[in-house]
């Protein structure tokens, strides 16, 4: 049956095939499909110069995330600030979808069982680890200001702010902003979470029309 899937792939030139290697690899055909799916992700298109505008104006860089459930987080859209030093994420990466703002923002605002939510924590890693109760209370934190922040848990010398983009009572998607702790000292931090909060739920707003 699989070799049955390949020939038809290799006729429709979306996979090719070495004869002296007897391997298969990707084929240009690809492409097409690839385009066609990127010309539908309009909000990838449409949280982009809402992730430009927060970048420049706080000198972060920022980024929107993709969640699937309590599995992962996948990053969609990306910008960095006009500065020397950013974080390097790639539209692609993917991790775990309870590791730093994400994860407090899907506990938050997800609506996920309490048991599924201890699950998954522990299995997250972290170069300085919250404990748990630590890690709870920065969720409802989270929940009564619109956003949340980790400061140096996920990446040491770093504070992480993300805010949720709803849809239907669920987390779809977390805007996040990311920069050097010691250039976001706390009314730095609450601005750029108060921006985050406010477009993510405009975002939200145009998303449920």
């Amino acid at each position: 049956t699989c070799l049955h899937i390949l020939r038809v792939l290799v006729q429709q030139e979306l996979v090719g095939f070495d004869p002296d290697t007897k391997r298969y690899r990707l084929e240009a055909g690809i492409l097409s499909i690839a385009r066609g799916v990127l010309g539908r992700m309009s909000f990838s298109q449409r949280i982009q110069p809402m992730l430009d505008d927060i970048a420049r104006q706080h000198a972060v860089t920022t980024n929107a995330v993709r969640i699937i459930g309590l599995a992962h987080g996948t990053v969609v859209a990306i910008s960095h600030a006009a500065q020397p030093f950013h974080i390097h994420v790639g539209v692609g990466s993917r991790f775990p979808a309870l590791v730093s703002v994400t994860g407090r923002c899907i506990a938050a605002f997800g609506h996920h069982d309490n048991a599924d939510i201890d699950a998954a924590f522990t299995a997250v890693r972290w170069d300085r680890p919250p404990s748990y109760r630590t890690w709870c209370n920065e969720v409802i934190e989270a929940r009564k200001r619109g956003y949340a922040v980790d400061r140096g848990n996920y990446i040491s010398g770093m504070t992480i702010v993300g805010a949720p983009i709803m849809s239907r009572q669920r987390v779809t998607h977390v805007v996040v902003g990311i920069g050097l702790s010691e250039q976001l000292p706390p009314a730095r931090e609450a601005r750029l979470g108060r921006d985050l909060a406010a477009s993510a739920r405009e975002t939200s707003t145009l998303l449920s029309q």
